[in-house]
């Protein structure tokens, strides 16, 4: 049968390759055990082991005193944790654990909180009879003391800076004299900046409560959501701009919106929106805004940071701080295990046990007072 040219050039073609593979392979396991005996040689003389001799044909023999290759049991070369995969075979290295009851608090300490007494009483700041109607309707009568301390230096047109954690009433503080200047000049403008979209539209859901019925108009912008809408939503009346800064930002390069209307900045958990790194954005729009505005700036923490911005962009503020006392010693605290898919039912469970302790608790108190 005859052999085409094509089909020998074919098989000689596949026996050079063979050859080559074969001789690769050759030459890798040639060096690894030369690379192997280099080790053990290496590892010897750091282990005070017996020094070796190059033999004539050039490999490696053991002197007369040196032991086998294995070299003693006890040794660390094989079972101790420095031996490379006798270090995996034996105790070899410990994987750290975490215990987290360390961390936790289970023996709170019983901290009576203060009373605060109010100096004033909303009737006391002159609001606008209208504001102070919705006020008593909604059964608002004493101020927290942050909107005590700070309410009537607002109201005064004095900038203000105030130091109070989240829940203590801050943004009350600083809607109520703005809702009012409002009221009085239907050509007052608001700025209010915010660290997230969420809180931007907390705060627009208060002012809505707050200013119901009296025609006040606010716009939310903020990031996440198609920007065409708010900029068309700036091209209406609005007495209230809410956003965050990045989208403000944006917006004012567009030149969507202008900063130079302003009669007011609020600077709402300035802190935060610090450490998300908005410090830069933050102050490209107070540059942008007019030098006779008024600032308030609430915060609940005061670092190098933030007073650097309170002496850029505020004059002369009054400066309220009713933080509490740190408190965490007081709070109880638990761990509870949940498998990998049970964190959400685990959780029902313990809301569930929680409100059926309290009904309990209740029930008891009730029958001890009837008795």
């Amino acid at each position: 049968m005859a052999i085409s040219n094509s089909s020998l050039w074919f098989f000689l073609l596949l026996k050079i390759t063979f050859r080559i593979i074969l001789f690769i392979s050759t030459q890798r396991r040639q060096d690894n055990c030369a690379g192997k005996i280099f080790s053990y040689m290496e590892h010897k003389k750091r282990s005070g082991g017996q020094n070796f001799k190059k033999s004539s044909g050039g490999g490696a023999r053991k002197s007369s005193g040196a032991k086998k290759f294995g070299g003693p049991k006890n040794s660390r070369g094989r079972s101790g944790s420095r031996g490379g995969q006798g270090g995996r075979r034996g105790g070899g290295r410990r994987i750290p654990t975490f215990d987290p009851t360390k961390f936790v608090n289970t023996n709170p300490v019983d901290v009576k909180e203060e009373v605060y007494n109010a100096k004033n009483s909303f009737a006391d700041f002159g609001f606008d009879i209208h504001l102070a109607k919705t006020l008593t309707r909604m059964g608002i009568e004493t101020p927290s003391p942050i909107q005590d301390q700070t309410i009537a230096a607002s109201m005064e047109g004095r900038d203000v800076v105030g130091l109070a954690e989240t829940g203590t009433g801050k943004t009350a503080a600083f809607l109520l004299p703005l809702i009012h200047k409002t009221l009085n000049n239907n050509n007052h403008e608001t700025l209010i900046l915010a660290p997230t979209r969420e809180l931007a539209l907390q705060i627009n859901q208060e002012l809505r409560l707050l200013g119901k019925g009296f025609k006040i108009y606010s716009t939310v912008l903020v990031g996440g959501t198609n920007i065409a809408p708010q900029i068309r939503a700036m091209k209406r009346t609005h007495h209230f701009v809410i956003g965050t800064p990045g989208r403000i930002l944006d917006l004012i390069k567009r030149k969507a919106m202008r900063t130079d209307t302003f009669d007011a900045v609020v600077l709402d958990e300035a802190d935060r929106m610090l450490d998300m790194g908005f410090i830069h954005d933050i102050k490209s729009i107070l540059q942008k805004t007019p030098e006779d505005r008024q600032t308030l700036f609430f915060s609940a923490t005061m670092d190098d940071k933030t007073k650097t911005l309170i002496h850029d962009f505020l004059k002369d503020p009054v400066i309220v701080s009713v933080k509490k006392k740190d408190v965490t010693n007081s709070i109880e605290q638990n761990i509870v295990p949940h498998g990998h898919h049970d964190k959400f039912r685990t959780l029902i469970n313990l809301l569930s046990n929680a409100k059926e302790f309290e009904q309990r608790k209740k029930r008891k108190n009730v029958e001890v007072t009837k008795c």
